[in-house]
């Protein structure tokens, strides 16, 4: 909702404002209403000017990839990593992913940024091989907007095998939307991956839909359970007791 004049002199300012407050009040779910504030009208500036310079940014070369190690708790050895992406962007420099991976997902830019992702991590991945070992594995975040064009993550299939790469090299996250009705084509996509040898883990588990029935549907090998269930663990022992029965 917009009120003149205090929105906006012109109608089409007033329309423009009220666009942007109904895009809020959709984010609040059904029967709600947002009236339009200059805090809104900042928000989607940043958000526009993210979404245009996302669509130069791989072309600079402005992505990069780190690599959180992941511990075995039984023997303190790091036999795996999970790929994080990270955008320096030359003016406002280092970019989080939850400012930019919601505008790429909305702009259909998730396929290509999520294909760059696996590409650099499969090449990164024979160098760091070599170093920690051939059954080092990496662990890539596959957003939910990906399995929209399933051909692209199968090519996946190729890449590894030309690169001369097992499958068990790779584990892709996912989150718990995803499972929630997973379509047909979600479903063969995800298992056309683990047949390939890929592994797989549930991202977040607990802040969704969470139900143990995914855990037998879909195969699942590894569920990353969300920080807010392990952050108080040794003050907390109903966290504790929680998190040991998952």
């Amino acid at each position: 909702m917009t009120l003149y004049p205090d929105d906006g002199a012109r109608y089409e300012e007033l329309l423009s404002h009220a666009d942007q407050a109904m895009y809020e009040a959709k984010k609040m779910g059904k029967n709600c209403y947002q009236f339009f504030t200059e805090s809104i009208q900042s928000a989607s500036l940043k958000k526009l000017s993210i979404s245009n310079d996302l669509r130069k940014a791989q072309n600079n070369n402005e992505f990069v990839l780190y690599y959180q190690p992941i511990v075995n708790l039984h023997d303190g050895k790091i036999t795996k990593a999970e790929a994080l992406i990270r955008w320096i962007h030359p003016v406002k420099g280092a970019i989080g992913p939850t400012d930019f991976i919601p505008i790429a997902e909305e702009s259909g830019l998730i396929h290509a940024l999520g294909d760059w992702v696996f590409k650099q991590a499969l090449h990164d991945l024979a160098a760091i091989r070599a170093a920690a070992g051939s059954d080092f594995q990496i662990s890539i975040n596959v957003s939910p907007y990906q399995f929209q064009d399933p051909d692209k993550l199968l090519n996946w299939i190729n890449l590894i095998q030309t690169q001369a790469v097992k499958g068990a090299n790779i584990s892709f996250e996912i989150t718990e939307r995803l499972l929630l009705e997973p379509s047909s084509s979600v479903i063969n996509t995800i298992s056309q991956l683990r047949a390939a040898g890929m592994e797989l883990s549930i991202d977040d588990f607990g802040t969704g839909y969470s139900a143990l029935a995914y855990l037998k549907k879909f195969d699942i090998d590894y569920v990353k359970i969300d920080k807010s269930f392990i952050q108080n663990l040794a003050a907390d022992s109903y966290d504790a007791a929680l998190c040991e029965s998952i």
